[in-house]
């Protein structure tokens, strides 16, 4: 179309020179579209989630997870978690337990469009809008949510790096006995990850959070986001006989597959 264009104005050249610059252009464009961001201390965090990740057990039954991301844009420091499902309350659950981990709330966090944050992402002509629920959340936090565009995930190339590092778990393929297991795999990269030298910054994040970036996060208001966790915890015993709390799934009689079932929390570790 260009090139019809301009021959209409007295272009007498190739289309094939056409072509060639207008590739050239374009590739300038998109490299000048991508700038690298550098972030204060305490400004931000990147969530996303490594999807459907399988695993197999000494025994051979089949585990099928998810991996929560976090990661502090400044010092690297990163929380990572094992999760059975992506629902919005293990979203929030999982955004606690970071800030517990990392020691406060960042200004503004970052998001995949994923449904549980945004009911409509932003386009050409709207606006993003954000789950009323997740509005909510966000502010009892004191934190911005901001969404990323989609197909473009230079916006959060922290947290995609962090989940090309999950692929570290598949050396335990049927290397672990279970759920508690393979939950403390994930804790011990979660610490690997934190003590290993960042090739962004030249610094552990680790300590890089601790002798700077801690300081400039915001307390958690436990008070404000005690409503968003459950009081009376019910759950579905799903067609295995199972049912999933945190990170973990328990069996219960076959009896009740199908039928909801309330959860009571014991003080020991059994």
């Amino acid at each position: 179309s260009i090139y019809t264009f301009i021959r209409k104005q007295g272009y007498d050249g190739s289309y094939s020179l056409v072509k060639q610059y207008c590739r050239k252009t374009r590739q300038e464009k998109q490299k000048k579209a991508t700038i690298r961001v550098s972030y204060s201390p305490g400004l931000a965090g990147q969530v996303d989630w490594k999807e459907d990740m399988t695993l197999v057990s000494r025994q051979g039954e089949i585990f099928r997870f998810n991996i929560f991301l976090y990661v502090l844009c400044y010092s690297r420091k990163k929380f990572i978690t094992l999760t059975f499902e992506r629902s919005q309350d293990t979203l929030f659950s999982c955004l606690d337990d970071a800030f517990h981990h990392t020691g406060g709330v960042p200004e503004e966090i970052w998001f995949d469009n994923m449904r549980t944050v945004v009911n409509q992402p932003k386009s050409q002509y709207t606006d993003v809008q954000y789950h009323p629920r997740l509005y909510e959340f966000s502010k009892d936090a004191g934190f911005q949510p901001i969404a990323c565009r989609p197909y473009r995930p230079q916006t959060k190339g922290m947290v995609e790096a962090l989940a090309r590092t999950m692929d570290r778990l598949r050396v335990y393929n049927h290397e672990f006995e279970g759920t508690i297991e393979l939950l403390h795999i994930v804790n011990a990269l979660c610490a690997e990850l934190n003590a290993e030298v960042s090739q962004a910054t030249g610094a552990r994040p680790d300590d890089l959070w601790d002798e700077t970036e801690k300081e400039h996060l915001h307390p958690l208001p436990e008070h404000l986001l005690a409503p968003y966790f459950e009081d009376q915890i019910t759950r579905v015993v799903s067609k295995e006989a199972m049912v999933q709390f945190r990170q973990c799934k328990y069996s219960v009689d076959p009896r009740y597959i199908g039928k909801t079932v309330d959860i009571e929390l014991s003080d020991t570790e059994d």
